[in-house]
């Protein structure tokens, strides 16, 4: 009795170890297959947001076209931030355009800008 008592004893702690190591093994898998679910259903989202894109007819045919959906994806995202700087330089006067050096550069200078102050506002933070 006292030998399968000291045999128990010392399996203890393998079986703890393998129950451990177990339960990690399934917390991987599923975060594994959770991921791969996101990511495919975001690439599904980018490749319909980049059809509609390619697709618009205007800049404006695009913009009354967001209006309508969430930016649920970077390029969607982008896209209506390039629109929203877009629009913004054409309420600006056009000296200020051409100190920027053109619509190209006012969008390289804008957007990084316009996503922190946005990533603020999500956040909270002001």
């Amino acid at each position: 009795m006292k030998k399968r008592q000291a045999r128990n004893r010392r399996y203890y702690p393998l079986m703890s170890v393998a129950i451990l190591l177990l339960s990690l093994s399934v917390a991987s898998w599923y975060l594994i297959i959770t991921k791969s679910i996101h990511n495919s259903l975001a690439g599904r989202h980018a490749n319909i947001f980049l059809e509609r894109f390619w697709k618009a007819e205007s800049l404006q045919a695009l913009k009354m076209e967001m209006k309508d959906t969430a930016t649920d994806n970077a390029f969607a995202h982008l896209a209506k931030l390039a629109i929203d700087v877009e629009s913004g330089a054409r309420k600006a006067s056009l000296r200020e355009l051409a100190v920027s050096g053109g619509m190209g550069e006012l969008l390289t200078r804008t957007l990084p800008e316009l996503s922190l102050c946005r990533k603020r506002d999500n956040n909270g933070v002001r």
